[in-house]
């Protein structure tokens, strides 16, 4: 299990990358159940070397979708995430957001 089972994941955010050192990315929208504004991008990492999953890191609040995620010539998560437009912003105002993870 790679989510907290108080958690629900959506799986059509849900990306999993491995890297050729052995690493497994996964990256999931997930949210509290009747919990309004739960909704967050979480990344968890898979290594080899601990043979666990490292803890959950919030990457974003429920704003943001996942666009792309692929891994790089030296083992590093690159994603690619666009925030959607929120009552706090003029209509026409998105941000668009570059995540990079390295590999130890």
């Amino acid at each position: 299990m790679i989510s907290d089972r108080e958690k629900r994941v959506f799986d059509y955010q849900t990306r999993i990358v491995t890297n050729a050192k052995g690493h497994g990315f996964v990256l999931s929208s997930s949210e509290v159940p009747c919990q309004p504004e739960s909704r967050e991008l979480l990344s968890r990492e898979w290594s080899p070397v601990w043979s666990f999953w490292q803890p959950e890191e919030k990457i974003s609040s429920e704003n943001v979708i996942l666009l792309d995620i692929q891994v790089d010539r030296r083992g590093s998560l690159r994603a690619l995430l666009f925030e959607l437009p929120n009552s706090q912003l003029p209509e026409y105002v998105s941000r668009l957001y570059a995540l990079e993870r390295p590999v130890y």
